[in-house]
Parts: C-alpha cells; structure tokens; sequence
C-alpha cells in the first residue's frame, strides 16, 4: 500500500525518530564530557604544564589521590594545593630518569598508606640517570610511610624535609628512602623544627 503524498512512510519516521534519539544521546555523552570530564582524569590537581611532556604543577585541594607515571617527571605545587584521602597514596610519583618533588608551600598530604611515593624504576638509555630529588615544606601523614623514596636507577637519591612527617610507629616509617647499590649517594636531611615520627 501507497503512502499518502507527502506523508512519511512510518518506517522512514521510525528511522528518523532514532536517528535524532542517538543524536541526542551522542551530544548528552560530548557535553558532560567536557563538562566534568571522564574517569579519574576529572580530579587531577596535578597537571601538565602547557608545552612540556614532564613538568607537572599541582595546585588545588583535592580527596583524590595524584598518580603520575612519567619519565623524568618534575613535579612542583603552588600555593594551595593539597590531598587530603582515604586513598592508598596522597601523591605517587613513578617512571625513569631523574623524578623529582618540590613543595615550598607547606603543602599536606594525607593518606591511608603513604603520603609521598616516589619511585625511579631505571636509567633512561641515552638519557638521564635514574635519581630521586625531594624537598618538602608542608605536613606528611600516613598509616604507614610519611614519604617513600625509592631509585633503582644509578644517580643520586636525596629527600628533604623541612615539615612534620609522620608514619607507623610500628611498621612504616616518616622517611623511608632506599638507592640501589649502583647509586653515588643517599641523602635525608630534615629542618630544625621538623618532628619525624615513625622509623628512618
């Protein structure tokens, strides 16, 4: 049977109706991306900085643990920031090269297990060595470890901390940092005023 003239063919408006029904669905799913973002990437405090491949800033308050999985990753933070979770780590820091930390704010990091992992997993052939470089103003706590440092590669390993670390007394530590036998130096230095609570 004919359609009338100029009347839609039921299949053809079915057709339509779920066209602009995944139209709908697919600018929805565009808008709250770009709204509030996917996934953890939504919480990152610490962030890129524009025209580097290993400068990170972190610089807001956040419950959200900071991962950040790059080679000779240097990581700074401004006034403000700060992690505050029920998460395993506050921030973790991890890669090859030489990784870095630096907080001149009194940042505080908080967290269920350790407040700062810094892990450098290696050299980078060509490149830098592994080396692990920490300078901490603010208040570190954790269940287990205030910081810990960690160079498998053969640079140097340095922490410093100039603000109250803290970890378990019993199992963990406010400091605990480790080179590997092919590593010049180990360093840990902390201020006059800093109370270091926990195992070294």
């Amino acid at each position: 049977m004919q359609s009338r003239l100029g009347a839609e063919p039921s299949s053809k408006r079915g057709a339509n109706r779920n066209a602009r029904r995944r139209r709908l669905l697919l600018s929805t799913a565009t808008l709250f991306g770009a709204l509030f973002g996917y996934g953890r990437n939504a919480y990152a405090a610490c962030a890129l900085v524009p025209g580097s491949t290993t400068d990170f800033v972190c610089s807001e308050a956040t419950t959200e643990q900071q991962d950040i999985d790059v080679n000779a990753a240097t990581v700074t933070t401004q006034s403000g920031f700060s992690v505050d979770t029920d998460d395993i780590v506050a921030v973790q820091i991890t890669g090859n090269g030489a990784l870095s930390f630096a907080d001149y704010y009194g940042t505080s990091l908080e967290a269920a297990n350790t407040a700062l992992r810094i892990v450098s997993g290696d050299d980078i052939s060509g490149g830098t060595d592994g080396s692990v470089t920490v300078t901490t103003n603010g208040a570190l706590k954790a269940d287990l470890d205030g910081i810990f440092a960690r160079n498998y590669g053969s640079g140097p390993l340095s922490v410093t901390a100039n603000g109250n670390v803290k970890g378990s007394t019993k199992s963990g530590n406010g400091i605990a940092a480790s080179n590997s036998t092919n590593g010049p130096s180990l360093k840990v230095t902390t201020g006059a005023d800093t109370t270091d609570e926990g195992g070294r």
